[in-house]
């Protein structure tokens, strides 16, 4: 179990450490510098079709940067919500003693886990909640469907974030 908490720690660390943050602002800079320029260029373009190609890259850096601003807020909220080794334990322990076949246990395991689920005909999401998670800021579902259409513009982890409908293994 320490194994386990180790590398939870480990993982929360690396994605929550400063170099991840300076990381982020540093992007942030950039895009604001590629969009000053790209506002230059408009204003500078005498051709319609440019203009309409410049301006749609401004609207994609906007969104871009929309996207970075709430990543790195969020990496400083989750920064302050510092785990313990214990923390980790203690909740595996109470997730590894529990009946999987008594009703209350699972309602308890949910509540703890999860902090909001969106099911429409199409897709399923699921929020996950963080340690002190009363202190997200609400999310709407027009916000989820927003960042996924916005997703290509996303750097994560895994294609696996970005992919409609992940093929399984199973």
């Amino acid at each position: 179990m320490k194994i386990i908490a180790k590398d939870v720690l480990k993982y929360y660390d690396s994605r929550t450490n400063e170099s991840e943050i300076k990381s982020i602002r540093k992007r942030i800079a950039d895009i604001q510098e590629e969009a000053d320029s790209a506002a230059n260029a408009f204003i500078e373009a005498k051709n319609p079709l440019l203009k309409q190609r410049i301006e749609k890259r401004m609207q994609e850096c906007e969104i871009l940067l929309s996207d970075l601003e709430k990543l790195k807020a969020q990496l400083i909220l989750e920064r302050g919500q510092k785990l313990s080794e214990s923390d980790i334990i203690s909740f595996v322990k109470i997730i590894l003693k529990g009946d999987i076949n008594d009703i209350e246990f699972k309602r308890r395991l949910i509540d703890n886990l999860v902090y909001k689920v969106y099911i429409s005909d199409d897709n399923t999401y699921i929020y996950f909640n963080i340690k002190g998670g009363n202190n997200i800021e609400d999310i709407t579902l027009e916000d989820t469907e927003t960042a996924l259409k916005n997703s290509k513009y996303v750097q994560t982890p895994s294609d696996l974030a970005r992919q409609k409908n992940p093929k399984s293994n199973t």
